[in-house]
């Protein structure tokens, strides 16, 4: 109600009674973390994030019945254990997200416990490594621009058009799947060839049903330069929707479903044979990311493009790709070139092959120093 500005001024100090102290409670269960985890936190995060919680939940129940206090890497090699003999839905390749949560769960106890209680939140390295079935997961992978060409080309031999069209808006305008459904002719200004990021379109993950939010993901407008050759794109979509609705909507006028659109990219990527390096609606925003930081070079311009509040997140983004392994290869042929520019020359071109130094030579090396 605070966040949506219902409370009157002066009412946000009834905020503070929802929040409750965690105290050391040598019998406090894992299970009553987590209720006070959800008393403190769901009333001030994003609906989506709060669908996430709920389906990582049900995962951490093996440690329902454990003192929060007694938590310690036995118990957490224990509930590895455990996830690599349960049956994995959809073939998952690891428990990333339900290490996130746990992660987030046991530091929220032990910021709270009273000053002075001896709380230490156990290493999960070992833990992750174990329940990591795919470790090319996380290496990020993009399309080389070829391949992204014939994939545009593709999505456009599709019945319906739009998702094309979804596709392109999504890479030039490096944005979210949500905030590409929920743009509107009033956010983009061809006169001064910018989008202003305002708008985000959220779908319940139980029902699909879509609802469309006067804010982006991180609660931050954004304002976006339009590439040349998204313009006749916008053009047409802007003439087509002159009734004022959504850019990109269904026949009803309700925005586009997501599930449907990671549906059509998925059968268009297993068709041409890319399904083995990415999937779904979020791949396209990496290849524009990494687009950005091939070209520029810079961090911080492609995490300002993307939204992002942190570097670290939009390091995950950027792929290793052809052109970035050239450049690689390209200074390291030019070591010698550059020995022979100065005047000196390669000895491996006098034909001297280095040698390393011995255990000798190293001895002899610090006594002279």
């Amino acid at each position: 109600a605070y966040r949506k500005g219902d409370l009157e001024k002066g009412e946000d100090q009834t905020l503070d009674n929802h929040k409750q102290i965690v105290e050391e409670d040598s019998r406090m269960l894992f299970s009553d973390l987590i209720k006070r985890f959800k008393d403190e936190h769901y009333c001030v995060i994003e609906k989506s994030t709060k669908q996430n919680y709920e389906k990582m939940m049900p995962h951490l129940e093996f440690l329902h019945s454990q003192r929060v206090d007694e938590i310690n890497s036995t118990v957490i090699k224990s509930l590895a254990k455990h996830w690599i003999n349960a049956p994995r839905r959809f073939n998952r390749k690891s428990y990333e997200k339900e290490w996130q949560l746990l992660s987030c769960l046991l530091n929220f106890y032990r910021e709270e416990v009273e000053e002075g209680a001896d709380y230490s939140v156990p290493s999960f390295k070992k833990a992750r490594k174990m329940t990591t079935f795919d470790p090319s997961k996380f290496v990020p992978r993009v399309l080389e621009d070829r391949e992204l060409l014939i994939f545009l080309d593709e999505l456009g031999k599709e019945k319906n058009p739009q998702y094309r069209d979804v596709a392109e808006c999504q890479y030039y305008l490096s944005s979210r799947i949500g905030e590409t459904c929920g743009l509107h002719p009033d956010q983009i200004d061809l006169s001064r060839m910018e989008v202003m990021i305002s708008r985000t379109v959220h779908w319940d993950l139980k029902t699909w049903k879509a609802s469309i939010k006067n804010y982006p993901k991180n609660t931050e407008h954004r304002i976006v330069e339009i590439p040349e050759p998204l313009v006749p794109t916008l053009l047409r979509l802007m003439n087509l929707c002159e009734d004022g609705g959504l850019l990109f909507r269904r026949r009803d006028g309700t925005p586009l479903n997501r599930k449907t659109i990671a549906t059509v990219y998925n059968r268009v990527l297993k068709r041409l044979g890319y399904d083995r390096y990415v999937s779904g609606t979020h791949f396209i925003r990496r290849q524009s990311a990494t687009a950005i930081q091939d070209v520029t070079g810079d961090l911080s311009v492609t995490q300002k493009a993307l939204g992002h509040s942190s570097s670290r997140i939009t390091e995950m983004y950027i792929a290793n790709t052809r052109k970035q392994r050239g450049r690689a290869a390209s200074a390291l042929n030019d070591t010698f070139k550059n020995v022979e520019r100065d005047g000196g020359k390669s000895p491996i071109q006098n034909g001297a092959v280095p040698q390393c130094p011995t255990s000798e030579g190293f001895k002899k090396i610090s006594i002279i120093k």
